[in-house]
């Protein structure tokens, strides 16, 4: 080989190692150039958390080939598409921002089933006294009607308090009062007009209800109180049960169960089962992680089903 072409071949390596050792030393500390803003940044990531957790993750129509939890790594500042899918599941979907040394947090995500049906259904004649027994209590049928007896009381008597310094209780008509108490002294914090219901999380301090159409929680624990909208719905809510540690509540509206999604991505409501038109709702729990327990009132027959939110 000719000394000129030896000496052409050195001086294209050398080129090349000048040319690539720049890019790789920056690749290495997570710089990218971003051809939008035409400068370098630092990279971004994802980090997804879902359940069911055998679901597909595409990120702008591209399938990751990663198993769920999982966090994407060296994505350039930007905004992505970020869709979660599986077969006969409803799909999740939404715009994310990736910003410089910044992880975008996807956790407590739940698909649902694209079909929930009734699962486990029992009816109970008037006959059957007391019925059955739920977590908390036992029902009776008194005057025609299937109640839900809690502590020997009706849910409609009870007085929740998070034993310390605050106290829920309902004003005699259609209200809720919630009050802070110091030193025997009681002080209103929020007095709503239109409650239907409302769910006292102790772990946590939280009080979830219903105010009309719009779906409210105060954060006990903290100082001051926080008050959150967390969702609004175009017709009244008429009963709500959170899923704890997750951004999702069961909500009832007319003769429609329904689940609503909400946090820092936007608030969703996604109707489940319709009941029929002489079933009267009494009361539902979580009887497991994904399943709800839900006791109606046909007729004099008291009805139980579950439905299962993961299939």
């Amino acid at each position: 080989m000719h000394i000129n072409t030896r000496r052409l071949i050195a001086a294209a390596f050398i080129l090349t190692f000048l040319i690539a050792a720049p890019i790789l030393v920056l690749y290495t500390a997570g710089l990218r150039w971003n051809f939008k803003k035409w400068s370098l940044q630092k990279t971004g990531s994802i980090y997804i958390e879902v359940e069911p957790k055998d679901a597909n993750i595409l990120i702008n129509g591209k399938k990751i080939d990663q198993k769920i939890p999982t966090i994407i790594n060296a994505l350039s500042p930007d905004d992505y598409n970020i869709k979660i899918e599986k077969d006969d599941y409803i799909s999740w979907e939404r715009n994310i921002e990736v910003l410089p040394e910044k992880t975008s947090i996807l956790k407590d995500i739940i698909l649902l089933p694209k079909n929930i049906k009734r699962q486990k259904e029992i009816v109970y004649s008037s006959n059957n006294f007391p019925a059955v027994k739920s977590k908390e209590g036992s029902f009776v049928y008194a005057e025609n009607i299937w109640k839900f007896e809690l502590g020997g009381k009706e849910t409609s008597e009870i007085i929740a308090t998070d034993d310390s310094s605050f106290t829920i209780f309902k004003d005699g008509q259609k209200g809720l009062i919630i009050g802070s108490i110091a030193d025997n002294i009681f002080s209103e914090i929020d007095h709503l007009k239109e409650v239907n219901d409302f769910f006292w999380n102790e772990n946590d301090q939280m009080l979830t209800v219903p105010d009309d159409l719009e779906l409210l929680q105060y954060g006990l624990s903290e100082r001051p109180i926080k008050k959150n909208l967390i969702i609004r719905s175009s017709s009244g809510i008429d009963r709500i049960l959170p899923i704890q540690n997750y951004s999702y509540t069961m909500i009832l509206q007319s003769q429609q169960i329904k689940i609503a999604e909400h946090g820092i991505y936007g608030a969703h409501i996604t109707p489940l089962i319709d009941l029929e038109a002489d079933e009267r709702f009494i009361l539902w729990e979580m009887n497991k992680k994904f399943t709800v327990s839900i006791w109606t009132q046909s007729g004099e027959n008291l009805r139980y089903f579950e439905i299962n939110l993961l299939k």
